[in-house]
């Protein structure tokens, strides 16, 4: 049980790595998860996350485009 992750690769402005895990749940069934992560700067106020594998041979997509919105507010104390 664990997972393995492959080492960070650079390409320009993207990253990229992989991760194969063998997860067990509170219930006890196990799952196989694959997954290759791509991360993509979009200059220095925003990214691309694109995530692309399968759990249990079930595929899975995902992409989060986010940028930044300004500084986060101050804590009140």
């Amino acid at each position: 049980m664990g997972c393995k992750l492959s080492p960070v690769v650079r390409t320009g402005s993207a990253y990229r790595f992989t991760s194969e895990c063998d997860i067990k749940t509170r219930r006890g069934r196990e799952l196989t998860s694959t997954r290759r992560t791509v991360i993509t700067l979009r200059g220095e106020q925003a990214f691309e996350l694109a995530v692309r594998g399968t759990t249990n041979g079930h595929p899975v997509d995902d992409l989060i485009i986010g940028k930044r919105i300004g500084d986060c507010p101050s804590a009140k104390k």
